[in-house]
């Protein structure tokens, strides 16, 4: 896990945060073995293996703070009757990291409320962002001219030319309309000559005379 870098240094953070949460569910599966076991293995590093130059190499010494704080709330809340020398040492190496990288836990987890007020008193204070108002000095003469406005001020911008086509109504001729008007009336001008051959008898069926073949 602390080959992962950040999120190993946080899970194994978690290792100790789960134990915790069986210490208060269910008091009588950790005994006072376990956490000693962490802190020898995480705080005393028993097995030199840097287990603090690891976290701060993950960047992640706040996941160490938090660790440490939970053994001391083990101690403080009464499941864990530490020896005075691992008080001490817990204690001691509590301080370190907080001043070093701060403070993870909140006033409501932290082993002493007071340490996220340490972690506030740590912080430099921020900067006054107010700006003193500047000084208008008035002129040496009171009643000399207002200058006049420097001529590379801008000029109101000039409106641009649209350049493109513009579309006009267009009043049209109806030629559909006009055109079946116009065969309308040559259909009845043609329609009445045909009448007009009819009565004047130019379409009259002409008689054939029969003639009779006597064989």
């Amino acid at each position: 896990m602390l080959n992962e870098g950040y999120a190993g240094a946080r899970f194994v953070n978690t290792v100790v945060e789960n134990l915790w949460g069986w210490q208060v569910t269910v008091p009588e599966v950790v005994d006072a073995a376990k956490w000693q076991e962490v802190y020898e293995t995480y705080v005393q590093d028993k097995y030199k293996l840097e287990i603090k130059q690891q976290f701060r190499k993950a960047n992640n010494l706040l996941a160490y703070q938090a660790l440490v704080d939970r053994m001391l709330v083990a101690v403080k809340k009464g499941y864990w009757h530490a020896a005075p020398e691992v008080v001490k040492h817990l204690e001691k190496e509590n301080a370190e990291v907080i001043k070093e990288a701060g403070v993870a836990c909140t006033a409501d987890s932290c082993s002493d409320p007071k340490l996220p007020e340490l972690k506030a008193a740590q912080e430099p204070a921020p900067t006054s962002t107010a700006t003193a108002k500047p000084t208008v000095t008035p002129p040496a003469n009171a009643n000399a001219p207002a200058q006049q406005p420097s001529q590379t001020q801008a000029q109101p911008a000039k409106p641009q030319t649209v350049q493109g086509y513009e579309m006009q109504q267009k009043q049209t001729t109806d030629t559909t309309k006009t055109s079946k008007q116009s065969l309308d009336l040559s259909l009845l001008a043609l329609l009445g000559l045909m009448l007009g051959m009819f009565g004047l008898g130019f379409f009259k069926p002409q008689k054939r005379s029969a003639k009779l073949r006597v064989m």
